[in-house]
């Protein structure tokens, strides 16, 4: 699960186990990003998450993160 706030390089939120729900626990010092308008995309990366710290794999799901 990656945060991407405009133009910046998107930031890891953990990895989301295939083929089921999960609750991500997002650090606090990235919580006041998770504002509308910033993005949070899903890409598929080798058990255990990328290598690199960026997204890998293809991105499979994206969203603008808005306010309900």
């Amino acid at each position: 699960l990656w945060l991407i706030e405009g133009d910046e390089a998107p930031v890891s939120l953990g990895v989301v186990p295939g083929g089921r729900s999960a609750r991500v626990a997002v650090p606090q010092a990235l919580r006041a990003k998770l504002v509308a308008g910033n993005l949070l995309a899903v890409s598929l990366e080798p058990q255990g998450g990328s290598t690199t710290g960026a997204p890998t794999g293809p991105v499979v799901a994206a969203g603008k993160i808005s306010r309900l």
